[in-house]
């Protein structure tokens, strides 16, 4: 190999390198400001009023890193807030000399956040990165908390998700979500607002923006210590015991294998507690320190949550009223019962003074309104939310509607359960919609002849199907019924509406989107899926709700039929609808290979009146234009119509006359008397649909024979 051809190349790097990066060197550009006097150490070692300060952190490991490299920001406390707080504060110290040691380092490190922050940067970032003002919290450098949790007999070491927050306050947020800023101040009345100020937490930063190599120092008038998290707010604080009880019904552990050998000693083998991760079947899960909502990389920054307990002397008496006084225990409640109470007091985003008289929305979906002087006991700004303590409990609109009795009777629990697994309790308790439950008894359940039951009160039930064995139970020879079909049974008995009780035959969809027939006149219910089932009903005690009415029946009821119009028609078992098929299928209207008319959707709802065959007989026809609008005018769209005459007025037929505008025909009914009527017209042609054919039920459809037709 030429060394000689590397020679010159190596040398004239060398050269630059020596001379070059010189030249860089002494560029001004590149020089220390002379305005930064080195690191956070070295700012509280040159400001005689954070001498106290400088004291707290000699006390502890953090000189040396504050000293070093790494970026912080330290929310410094001067002298005089040092005073405030020696003279008034939890632990009885009176000088940094009496602190003990990790108490003093777990204050300074909630008063130091990761990374520089500006006072600029501090009140403009949001959930996407800066720009945006709704930051309003920062991770400290509070370490993760461990506690001991009774749960049961046992006691199990749980750990938080993560390093402690603290919130921010300044006026760009208040702003953005137009709050008022006096929210501020109703936490934090100590300190006056003013629209130019950073405040940490109840802390007013007085001098802010004090440079340093490795982050940057904010001088404030009060010590800030670690805020408490919305659990152990309402857990260390007795007067809300009954309310944490109730959570804990819906707490789960979770082994947390990382914490655990992250611990002091883990690494060399000594024994050390087993620490678990704790958390609720809330939205709002409040034990959560760290929240995020999905948002943004910085979500967990803009992101809160709302717990009001309500006091235990106000929910003790709200429980004994309307639970207790039915079960023997809360044990005996099935927890979907409990948990809408719960839900009513808990909101996943921050709560201001405004919000509660204006009326906010909480995790159950429903409206409730808190007067701030009457209601409110305590305020607590929490590290990862607002904390109210209440004198009056949230009612849920859960125990108060038309499912409501059925959730609270222990004699109606297999039926209020099977209704809880269909997940439909945040529709039935709307206050804006009507509903009708038809509800089985446990022991109602146990005497149909096609189901066994078990299950015991707080559990899970256990249906088994035994309609196929003869000579009675055979509990070997039984399979389960799927939950599936428990939902599908269940949803079944809830019906949109309530009978009006003025036809004789009334008909009510489901919400399995089925539908019943409601004998008025025979208190009775006739649905369908295993042959005509009758079932009688009779009012509930006290059955009539502000969302509802409900009826206690003798027999469950069966799902709907599960034939198509168009097999109906096409089938045409009992001949009735002969001649109409044949005039289809000659106007090329019957679509056999995707078992559908031609002119309408898959699976459209139709009511189709057709004439009876003695009419038909006589009909005759130009061309196959002029037969499909004859025919397509007895076919009307989107609609379910009955007899009993709750769907009335004019409606779109398939049909359009010469100018191409649909063709519509008017529906009158005239429901009770003798028979229910239901009359159709297009113009001056008037038909009535025939009393023993009509109301033939279809999944997409109903079928009524009428006496005349309608255009010729």
């Amino acid at each position: 190999m030429n060394f000689k051809r590397f020679t010159f190349p190596i040398m004239a790097f060398l050269f630059l390198m020596m001379f070059g990066c010189q030249d860089v060197l002494d560029n001004p550009k590149y020089q220390q400001p002379e305005t930064l006097e080195g690191k956070i150490y070295a700012q509280l070692e040159s400001h005689t009023d954070l001498s106290t300060l400088k004291e707290l952190v000699d006390k502890t490991l953090y000189a040396d890193v504050l000293s070093r490299s790494g970026l912080f920001t330290l929310f410094a406390p001067t002298n005089e807030a040092f005073e405030t707080f020696f003279a008034n504060n939890q632990w009885g110290y009176n000088s940094v000399d009496d602190m003990d040691e990790v108490i003093a380092e777990n204050i300074l490190r909630y008063l130091l956040i990761q990374d520089g922050w500006s006072s600029e940067q501090l009140r403009n970032v949001g959930a996407n990165g800066f720009g945006e003002p709704t930051g309003f919290k920062r991770e400290t450098l509070y370490p993760a908390v461990k506690y001991k949790d009774i749960v049961g007999n046992t006691e199990k070491w749980t750990i938080s998700n993560s390093v402690r927050y603290v919130p921010l306050f300044y006026r760009e947020y208040f702003d953005y979500y137009n709050y008022n800023t006096s929210a501020y101040s109703f936490f934090y009345p100590k300190q006056i607002w003013s629209n130019d100020a950073l405040y940490y937490a109840g802390a007013k930063i007085i001098e802010r923006d004090i440079p340093a190599e490795n982050g940057f120092v904010h001088k404030i008038n009060e010590v800030v210590t670690a805020l408490p998290n919305l659990e152990e707010i309402v857990r260390d604080n007795d007067d809300y015991s009954t309310f944490y009880a109730l959570c804990q019904k819906f707490a789960s552990y979770n082994y947390n294998d990382a914490a655990t050998q992250s611990q002091e000693g883990a690494g060399e083998g000594r024994i050390v507690d087993s620490l678990f991760s704790k958390n609720y079947s809330f939205n709002t899960n409040f034990v959560k320190e760290k929240i995020t909502s999905g948002a943004g990389p910085n979500s967990h920054l803009t992101t809160n949550y709302t717990l009001l307990a309500p006091t235990n002397d106000v929910l003790d008496a709200y429980l004994n009223d309307i639970i207790l006084s039915q079960y023997q225990s809360l044990d005996d409640l099935a927890l979907f019962v409990l948990k809408p109470i719960i839900c009513s007091h808990l909101r996943n985003t921050v709560t201001y003074p405004d919000n509660l008289q204006q009326g906010i929305i909480t995790e159950g979906g429903e409206r409730h309104i808190i007067d701030i002087q009457d209601d409110v006991d305590e305020k607590i700004y929490g590290s990862n939310g607002t904390f109210y303590g209440i004198n009056k409990v949230l009612k849920t609109r859960a125990l108060s509607s038309v499912y409501g009795p059925l959730m609270l009777n222990p004699d109606y629990y297999a039926l209020a359960m099977a209704i809880n697994y269909a997940n439909v309790m945040p529709l039935i308790k709307r206050a804006d919609r009507q509903f009708t439950i038809f509800a089985l008894s446990n022991d109602a359940f146990y005497n149909d002849s096609s189901f066994y039951l078990t299950f015991q009160l707080g559990g899970e039930l256990n249906f088994v199907d035994y309609s196929s064995e003869e000579g009675g139970f055979n509990s070997d020879k039984f399979s389960r019924i799927s939950k599936d079909d428990i939902i599908e049974m269940a949803l079944t008995h809830i019906a949109f509406g309530v009978p009006t009780g003025i036809a004789n035959e009334e008909y009510m969809l489901n919400l399995s989107g089925s539908y019943l027939k409601i004998l008025n006149n025979a208190d009775s219910i006739e649905s369908f899926g295993e042959g005509e089932r009758y079932v009688h009903f009779k009012d509930y005690e006290g059955g009539v709700y502000d969302n509802g009415k409900l009826y206690d029946i003798n027999k469950r009821l069966t799902s709907g039929t599960s034939s198509s119009i168009y097999s109906e028609i096409n089938n045409n078992s009992q001949g009735k609808y002969t001649k109409f098929r044949q005039l289809l299928i000659a106007a090329d209207l019957m679509d056999a290979v995707r078992n559908k008319f031609t002119f309408t959707y898959q699976n459209e709802i139709l009511s189709i009146f057709i004439p009876n065959n003695e009419i038909l007989e006589n009909y005759t026809y130009a061309n196959k234009e002029e037969l499909a609008t004859f025919l397509k005018s007895h076919f009307i769209r989107g609609e379910m119509i009955f007899t009993d005459g709750n769907r009335t007025g004019e409606f779109e037929t398939f049909a359009r006359d010469e100018s191409g505008s649909v063709i519509r025909a008017s529906v009158t009914a005239f429901p009770g008397g003798d028979s229910d009527i239901l009359e159709l017209s297009i113009g001056t042609q008037k038909v009535s649909v025939q009393e023993d054919l009509r109301n033939t039920i279809c999944r997409d459809g109903v079928l009524h024979l009428i006496d005349g037709y309608l255009i010729r």
